[in-house]
């Protein structure tokens, strides 16, 4: 992986009128939108755009040594004169960080709370909808637009890996045929073998746990909920937590002065569960009661996979 030269340089200033795809998030990009601001430049340049993918954050963990290989390209820096579509996110808080709201000429995401607000402004190009994975949204929009057959393989392998990152392997109720269709057809020009899942979430799970500190910091986002001013908020998919939550020092971690309280989610892939610890037990009994799970020694089991965005408004409503 590689990333472009200086935005600055003469080759750059030849190319004034430049579309970026950015992946814009809470201080952390993750595979869903790594792939789909790099996969979906490559369709913009197969309209014969000038566009290049730009990431506003470090990389998370669900981006595995072996994703990093791949041979793709993005850049840090986006030039004054750039456009923007904006990918797996929609928050115009969050984005006016980064870019100017009148710049943005599309929007993909699967997160909810913003609909109207990008349908009032951009109309179909705002592409919000229910669905498991961003990644779907645009390979969808490679068959859509009659490139299907031009997509790279890199871009196929990362477009998977989202996919199958943010369904947890299909163990999220918001995944559906739209995803299943599209990690079929992707596996099938990605060239992927047999046991890639498995591997692809031991690999991610091996990364978080030869440094959970820097694992848990990079993938942390902050939210005000109703009780509290700033609560630190970690998510992880695991293919077995077991070990790591008994040995992990979460309070020391996640327990700073910058925050009021904190709460991880931790999704066990292959016993299919959630299980979620804070230091404030009157979010787990919130969380208890919405999902109908079960307390024992300070951690909160739901016999299901649940996740981030899913609890979100139960903790929101006070």
């Amino acid at each position: 992986m590689t990333e472009p030269s200086n935005p600055d340089s003469p080759m750059s200033r030849n190319h004034n009128r430049r579309t970026v795809a950015v992946a814009c998030w809470w201080g952390f990009v993750d595979i869903d939108g790594f792939a789909c601001a790099i996969a979906y430049a490559e369709l913009l340049r197969l309209e014969w755009n000038d566009a290049s993918a730009v990431l506003t954050d470090p990389l998370n963990a669900s981006i595995t040594p072996e994703i990093l290989a791949l041979d793709v390209e993005f850049s840090i820096i986006p030039r004054p004169s750039d456009s923007y579509v904006i990918v797996d996110m929609s928050d115009p808080e969050k984005i006016r960080e980064f870019a100017p709201l009148d710049k943005i000429s599309e929007v993909f995401d699967h997160h909810f709370g913003f609909e109207e607000y990008w349908n009032s402004r951009l109309g179909e190009r705002a592409r919000i909808e229910p669905i498991g994975a961003a990644a779907t949204l645009i390979w969808e929009a490679f068959r859509i637009r009659g490139f299907a057959k031009g997509i790279s393989r890199e871009s196929a392998i990362l477009l998977a890996h989202a996919i199958v990152s943010n369904t947890v392997n299909f163990l999220v109720g918001l995944s559906g045929d739209r995803d299943r269709a599209a990690l079929a057809e992707l596996v099938n020009i990605a060239g992927l073998k047999e046991n890639w899942i498995a591997r692809y979430f031991h690999s991610v799970q091996k990364r978080i746990e030869q440094n959970p500190e820097e694992a848990i910091r990079n993938d942390t986002k902050i939210f005000s909920f109703p009780v509290y001013w700033r609560v630190a908020f970690w998510q992880s998919e695991m293919w077995d937590s077991a070990g790591f939550l008994r040995t992990v020092p979460f309070d020391s971690i996640l327990d700073t002065e910058d925050t009021d309280a904190w709460i991880f989610n931790c999704v066990d892939i292959q016993e299919g569960e959630t299980r979620i610890r804070s230091n404030d037990p009157r979010m787990l009994e919130r969380l208890k009661r919405a999902f109908d799970g079960a307390i024992r020694w300070n951690e909160l089991r739901i016999g299901r996979v649940v996740l981030r965005k899913e609890m979100l408004p139960d903790l929101k409503t006070g």
